[in-house]
């Protein structure tokens, strides 16, 4: 894990932590407590509950579709949290219609993230 402080554009400082995890199935639960865990060492458990969501769904999503070790980061920037999940793979997500083996991950991550 990488944890560090960085200027913002505006002079103030965003707090970044960052993980590199393995396409494992239980890499989705190590992603939802490190973001979990990093949100709380900064005080901000309040944004917890849809950031851990919305992070086991994505990062789900990366080791099904992509197949390719990936790192997850969390930004604190003032009163707003970010987490982003890189993998490997060149194709973009796309959104496919929901089915009983899935296909919501992506209709739930923009009804919730606050773009």
């Amino acid at each position: 894990m990488v944890a560090v402080a960085m200027p913002e554009p505006s002079g103030g400082h965003s707090l970044v932590a960052s993980i590199a995890l393995a396409a494992k199935p239980t890499s989705s639960h190590a992603a939802r407590n490190f973001v979990g865990g990093t949100l709380k060492r900064w005080g901000r458990e309040d944004l917890s509950e849809v950031a851990i969501l919305l992070t086991s769904e994505v990062v789900t999503n990366a080791i099904l579709h992509a197949g390719t070790d990936l790192v997850v980061t969390v930004r604190l920037d003032g009163g707003r949290a970010r987490v982003a999940v890189q993998d490997d793979d060149v194709t973009p997500p796309r959104r496919r219609e929901a089915g009983s083996d899935g296909g919501r991950g992506l209709t739930l991550v923009d009804a919730l993230a606050g773009w």
